[in-house]
């Protein structure tokens, strides 16, 4: 996941800057690319929750748009109401679970309307976020 990645960074960093022999040409350029990948998250960083928050206001609205349009006789087979958790990281998860478990029902049932519609508001929901990841990547990658 996305916002999972810094951590194994990290600690992949930390792993290999902790080293004691000497190093080696594999190990230096290891060691480079590790400096240059804690650039970019360094870069990253300052707005990478911000991202979060907008990419989760983004998937909020488009499961709430979608719950709307699904009939009553099919609302078992979304779940419409779950817990919200507080933390933004474990909100960003859940809601691409439920995304994600909505997308059977939603392709099952594409050629009616409302699930032609579903379908589309997800897809642009999906791509709205993917913009917002792309344009912090964008920073990540132009430092």
């Amino acid at each position: 996941m996305f916002y999972d990645e810094p951590g194994g960074l990290l600690r992949r960093a930390g792993e290999l800057l902790s080293r004691t022999e000497a190093p080696d040409e594999a190990l230096l350029a290891q060691l480079r690319l590790i400096g240059v990948q804690l650039k970019r998250l360094g870069a990253m960083w300052p707005d990478l929750f911000g991202t979060l928050d907008a990419e989760n206001h983004i998937l909020l609205a488009a499961h709430a748009d979608i719950v709307a349009c699904v009939p009553q006789s099919l609302a078992v087979q979304i779940v419409t109401d779950y817990e919200q958790p507080a933390d933004p990281v474990l909100l960003n998860a859940a809601l691409l679970r439920q995304l994600n478990d909505m997308l059977a029902v939603l392709h099952d049932h594409r050629h009616e309307a409302w699930g032609a519609a579903s379908l589309q508001r997800l897809r642009r929901a999906v791509a709205d976020a993917a913009v917002i990841q792309g344009a912090l990547t964008d920073k990540a990658w132009a430092s």
